[in-house]
């Protein structure tokens, strides 16, 4: 079978319409061959280096698909210039791969860095979160109070607004799984398990304690994070 960039010999009209290397990119994605991926999303960014969703694309692929890290760094970096402020999942995951990338450097402090980059957005989402549940929980006591005066005084004409609040309600609870299903993905337990690993490697072993209780917290590795701060606790009590 051809390759799929024969389909497209036409150089003028690529340099005319970017989005067509865009297009071969997400095709070759889906077929799984990455360093094609790649190869064309560079050809597109570079007549549209502002693109920084497609900049943030390119360093994921780079850093989890390739292991280009040079250029997911580059990418990544470009990303995080370019993003708008409210694209907190893709900023939060930007820092995490560069924190990923520090730690297979070994460098510690650098990765302590980064992993503190995206707790920060990951408890922004929290935040979010915990204001839709209340928004929400607000809503649904409009809701019953109104559904009890309906019933009890018969005035249909609220029937009107019973049906928007339970419309509203019911956009809001698609909205709070939507904000859910992002923060799931955002790997609160691992970040922290990563943070408090590096910090035992700088040998700052109370800093590194604190995030595997918190690494406990999220559920992640509870049991081996309870057995490295036993560990941890009885370094610092013998002093070596």
């Amino acid at each position: 079978r051809p390759p799929i960039s024969t389909l497209f010999p036409y150089t003028t009209l690529f340099r005319s319409s970017p989005e067509l290397y865009l297009m071969l990119g997400n095709l070759y994605e889906d077929i799984g061959k990455y360093l094609e991926t790649e190869k064309y999303y560079l050809r597109y960014l570079e007549q549209k280096p502002d693109d920084g969703h497609i900049q943030f694309a390119l360093g994921h692929i780079a850093y989890y698909r390739t292991g280009n890290y040079h250029l997911a760094l580059r990418c990544l970096d470009l990303a995080l210039a370019l993003l708008p402020k409210k694209e907190i999942y893709k900023i939060s995951k930007a820092y995490e791969y560069k924190a990923d990338i520090a730690l297979q450097e070994l460098e510690f402090e650098n990765a302590v860095k980064f992993y503190s980059e995206t707790i920060a957005y990951q408890d922004a989402v929290a935040a979010s979160v915990n204001d839709k549940k209340t928004e929400i929980a607000d809503l649904s006591l409009k809701i019953r109070d109104l559904k009890s005066s309906l019933l009890r005084d018969q005035t249909f004409e609220q029937y009107e607004e019973y049906e928007n609040f339970m419309d509203k309600r019911g956009r809001l609870e698609t909205e709070l799984r939507q904000i859910e299903n992002e923060y799931n993905k955002l790997n609160a337990g691992r970040v922290r398990w990563n943070i408090a690993y590096s910090l035992e490697r700088m040998e700052k072993l109370t800093e590194a304690i604190k995030y595997y209780r918190d690494a406990i917290a999220f559920d992640y590795n509870p049991n081996r994070a309870r057995q490295k701060i036993i560990n941890l606790e009885l370094k610092i009590k013998r002093g070596y």
